[in-house]
């Protein structure tokens, strides 16, 4: 068997077993969640919970695995670790990856040899981003924030459904949005990179909006700005407003979006032969 073929076995292989723990872990999730709720658990309801949001979650990891097994290759920890890190690079950068690593087969201490490939590591996680991320990160902070602000402000003079309504939204964007980056830059990396910076920078613009639009949500009609509710005996003050504000966005926009910039990326670089 030649070392190629090694690779993409031992990376179907990964794949393979990280579908299978994810799903496991998302049906005991799903059944969890059904169980919480009032009445009997059901298959149908475990079912539901799975498909529509673990499976994205198993496509993703399995994905992951594939490249994190075929950008690790080398003959211990050191030079794996190296791989792995300098990967999926291009111009410049590409060249002082395989700079390093030259310079790391020259290396025959083990323990010098983990010190440098750590050192190169935490300087290629560095460094080596480039401008698409950035200007994807500064887009995707302003382009959210005011999607935010005009989602808040349209929902409160309409029928207060909440802003958790438009939650499905950003995972489709950053799954085009890594798709395009991993086509042009021709790399599962450039994809993963310029997608999961996007995903955590319109988090950021989003949630500094929606702090501020929860106190007006509480104070023009009393109800949260996740869902347009209130309980039983009030919101307690505006804290409590950007609480839940800030809790509730976080927690349903992650669920629903971490793992689409995967499988863009994903997608992107196999449609590139990547």
């Amino acid at each position: 068997m030649s070392a190629t073929a090694g690779v993409r076995r031992g990376g179907g292989q990964a794949a393979t077993v990280t579908a299978v723990v994810v799903l496991g872990l998302w049906v005991w999730l799903g059944w969890a969640m059904a169980a919480a709720g009032d009445g009997p658990v059901t298959v149908a309801q475990v079912g539901w919970a799975v498909v529509l949001v673990g499976m994205p979650y198993v496509v993703a990891a399995a994905a992951l695995a594939w490249h994190v097994v075929r950008a690790a290759h080398g003959q211990d920890t050191a030079a794996r670790l190296l791989t792995l890190t300098t990967a999926g690079r291009r111009g410049p950068r590409d060249e002082w990856g395989a700079a390093m690593r030259t310079e790391l087969d020259s290396v025959t201490d083990p323990g010098e040899r983990r010190r440098f490939a750590f050192g190169c590591a935490v300087t290629a996680l560095r460094i080596g981003w480039g401008r698409v991320p950035w200007l994807v990160a500064v887009g995707s902070f302003t382009g959210f924030a005011a999607i935010t602000f005009a989602a808040s402000r349209i929902m409160l003079a309409g029928e207060r459904t909440g802003i958790l309504a438009g939650v499905l939204g950003p995972g489709l964007v950053f799954f085009a949005v890594a798709l395009v980056a991993a086509r042009s830059g021709r790399s599962f990396r450039a994809g993963l990179e310029s997608g999961m910076v996007g995903v955590f920078a319109a988090l950021a613009g989003g949630l500094v909006v929606a702090a501020f639009e929860a106190v007006v949500w509480y104070r023009v009609a009393g109800v949260w700005i996740t869902d347009g509710d209130s309980p039983a005996h009030g919101i307690a003050g505006p804290g409590a407003a950007v609480s839940d504000a800030l809790s509730g966005m976080t927690f349903f926009y992650l669920l629903f979006t971490v793992p689409w910039p995967v499988i863009g990326a994903a997608l992107g670089a196999w449609r590139r032969g990547h």
